[in-house]
């Protein structure tokens, strides 16, 4: 607390020293990236993610994008010349390996005939006249590569598989892939997804959101703090804090190298509900105390010395609590903890400097319009209603946990990715698409490792 006081004395080394910071600060939010591979959740000593590396060093990534197709029948001649056309326009996306797209249009159809084997292709003849839709549908019933792999077994849904270069930037294949559903949707409905397209959805998932909620949480502060204090004052000074604490908490992100997950992308947020809880009570505490002063230091002296050290000790427990997340094998968890523990301290500091000083250095004020009036009324209220029904309150309780526990044990521990997004999300229908009426999206490695060398051909 002596150091509190001594910056509280020394108002323009407090201020300097906290613009230089926040200016420090304020660059390494340019450095600040965005890291939404799911598996780089996990430690890379972890068996799974050692197993993953070992399957790539040996092997490609075989990273690829599923395009769907979706009619009440796609075997109609309008329906399947689309899907030839589309993967004809596959082909020219960036980084797709045009040798290795899989559809109706680019396998092989193997028929026996009086004269040999016919290699024909399925879509071939698709725009011939004598077309024989039916004839089609039996070859694919009948073919197991095809069949429930890449045309659904209801015959609602054909696929086209397109692989992708080792090297792909995955914005570029994204944007391309966007293009062609636009392009090609209508009456048939078309879905892209895969791995590719799933983290791309994620990333800007992350970036659309924390443009979007941060300034909805700030303004959010602005209007509490005005029903709350009805001063500018009381407004502009708790909100500076709550944007300098994220500039600071995002700052040191960038310059620690720690990226914004599906995880780390709320604790903006949670910092405006932290850093104005602390602004509230400080500028309550001036306001009770400005009235008994005679000058805005002496107000914002007492304040401090009411509600500094609490403060002080809240900012330091929640840092310990977010710290405890360390104990967790998920990366992106342990990560959060670590930003939010210096999160809670900075904004604990920024808290008791800049709101001691700037508060000293204008002129003393006195608010008579305070509004927690009506609150503390009805928590008083609440207050008599529990000490005078004590019995009922704790059989309550008692119950309200045992369902709690009980809920505790439905939890259903797993990570789907799709389910971060909301259920109308095309990401998201799309996948669950593939799931109901093909194998779905997901891909499972199996590798065999014989230890020696040229021993696998002889298993």
């Amino acid at each position: 607390m002596r150091i509190l006081f001594y910056l509280l004395s020394k108002p323009k080394l407090t201020l300097v020293s906290l613009l230089v910071i926040s200016l420090l600060m304020a660059l390494g939010i340019s450095k600040l990236e965005v890291r939404n591979n799911f598996d780089g959740e996990l430690p890379q000593e972890d068996p799974v993610i050692a197993g993953f590396n070992l399957v790539q060093d040996h092997f490609d990534k075989r990273s690829a994008i599923l395009f769907g197709i979706e009619a009440e029948d796609i075997y109609n001649k309008q329906t399947l010349i689309k899907l030839r056309e589309m993967t004809d326009a596959v082909k020219g996306l960036p980084f797709v390996l045009k040798d290795e797209i899989k559809s109706l249009s680019t396998v092989q159809s193997l028929s026996s005939e009086d004269w040999g084997i016919d290699t024909s292709g399925f879509l071939d003849d698709i725009s011939s006249s004598n077309f024989d839709l039916d004839e089609l549908k039996s070859q694919i019933a009948h073919n197991d590569m095809v069949s429930g792999k890449l045309v659904s077994s209801d015959g609602r849904l054909a696929v086209i598989i397109a692989n992708l270069d080792d090297d792909f930037i995955g914005a570029e294949v994204f944007k391309g892939a966007q293009e062609i559903r636009d392009r090609f949707h209508g009456p048939e409905i078309i879905h892209i997804t895969g791995a590719p397209i799933l983290v791309e959805e994620v990333q800007q998932g992350i970036s659309g959101d924390t443009s979007k909620f941060i300034p909805l949480a700030i303004l959010l502060v602005f209007i509490g703090f005005y029903f709350s204090f009805r001063k500018l004052r009381a407004v502009l000074l708790p909100a500076l804090m709550v944007i300098l604490s994220i500039v600071w908490t995002m700052g040191f992100m960038g310059w620690a190298g720690l990226p914004l997950t599906v995880v780390s992308n709320a604790l903006p947020v949670i910092m405006v509900a932290v850093a104005s809880s602390y602004g509230i009570h400080y500028m309550y505490a001036y306001y009770k105390h400005a009235k008994d002063s005679i000058s805005g230091k002496e107000a914002a002296m007492r304040a401090l010395q009411n509600v500094g050290r609490p403060i002080l000790i809240t900012g330091i427990t929640s840092a310990l609590g977010s710290v405890s997340l360390l104990v967790f094998d998920i990366v992106s968890l342990r990560e959060f903890g670590i930003i939010g523990a210096f999160g809670f301290v900075f904004a604990t500091i920024i808290c008791l400097t800049l709101l001691p000083v700037a508060s000293a250095g204008l002129k003393l004020q006195i608010n008579s319009k305070i509004r927690f009036s009506f609150i503390t009324g009805r928590v008083n209220t609440l207050s008599q209603f529990v000490f005078r029904n004590s019995l009922l309150v704790i059989s309550f309780y008692t119950v309200l946990i045992a369902i709690l526990l009980y809920s505790a044990t439905t939890i259903k521990v797993g990570d789907d990715y799709t389910k971060f997004f909301p259920a109308n999300h095309k990401g998201r229908i799309a996948a669950n698409t593939f799931n109901d009426h093909l194998m779905g999206i997901r891909l499972m490695d199996v590798m065999i490792d014989s230890k020696s060398y040229g021993s696998i051909k002889n298993a």
